[in-house]
């Protein structure tokens, strides 16, 4: 496929830097390039000592270009809301196609009308369900690697990091409760009462720690912060209500 790389700014992550690529039909590719962040990795590292995952038994590693493209194409193939790299070219770079009326999890979440927003969050976090009794863990799920696209519904994205051992069905769950939680405030806490309420396939009490520890380490983000009532509120509720059960 003949691409020419478009004149607009590249896309910087921690992780990759991704430039816009356009084909001969006018599709819109991201070219995904890995770049060296060993600043980065010390704070997941950091980060993931404070919530008590690595504590446990469970650990990370960066995925490589090649890691990614078999892990999201095996995770594909299992049903799963995954984006897939749609080609690879002759240097081993990931194209990913573009998806430009998609939006993060965290801007979608805010501004959707609510049963817009029930429905999201329950395709979230049933794929969730669906790929940990499958055994495939995504990763790093915070809310920038979930899209919600008007076409697709939830897709998640970005799998450089690789999360293993125990506990890690338990963090992934946990970032997906913390970051919708972050991202809808009180008005989510009843739908995410009844989606952890019902979830058999997780340990709760691990889950409520990492919860809990998650609100600890981003006390003082701006975006992620302030959030502690929200947590003690949300897993009071999901508590009592498994007692009742």
């Amino acid at each position: 496929m003949r691409l020419i790389e478009l004149a607009k700014p590249v896309l910087e992550g921690a992780l990759n830097v991704n430039s816009f690529m356009r084909a001969s039909d006018g599709t819109t590719f991201l070219r995904k390039r890995p770049k060296c962040n060993p600043q980065i990795l010390k704070s997941i590292e950091y980060e993931y000592h404070q919530i008590g995952f690595t504590g446990k038994g469970g650990g990370f590693r960066r995925r490589s270009q090649e890691d990614q493209l078999r892990f999201t194409t095996y995770a594909a193939a299992n049903g799963l809301r995954v984006l897939s790299p749609s080609f690879v070219d002759s240097k081993g770079a990931n194209h990913y196609l573009f998806l430009d009326d998609a939006k993060t999890l965290d801007d979608y979440i805010p501004t959707a009308p609510d049963e817009e927003m029930f429905s999201v969050v329950y395709q979230l976090f049933d794929d969730l369900r669906k790929a940990h009794r499958s055994n495939i863990i995504y990763g790093d799920r915070w809310s920038q690697n979930i899209l919600v696209s008007p076409k697709y519904g939830v897709l998640h994205i970005d799998f450089d990091i690789e999360i293993f051992g125990k506990g890690a069905k338990e963090l992934e769950v946990a970032q997906a409760i913390y970051y919708t939680l972050c991202a809808g405030r009180k008005r989510i806490i009843p739908l995410l009462t009844e989606i952890l309420t019902y979830g058999d396939w997780f340990d709760i009490s691990m889950v409520e720690e990492f919860v809990i520890k998650h609100a600890d380490h981003f006390i003082n983000s701006k975006k992620y912060g302030n959030a502690q009532r929200e947590v003690a509120l949300l897993m009071d509720g999901v508590l009592k209500k498994r007692l009742q059960h």
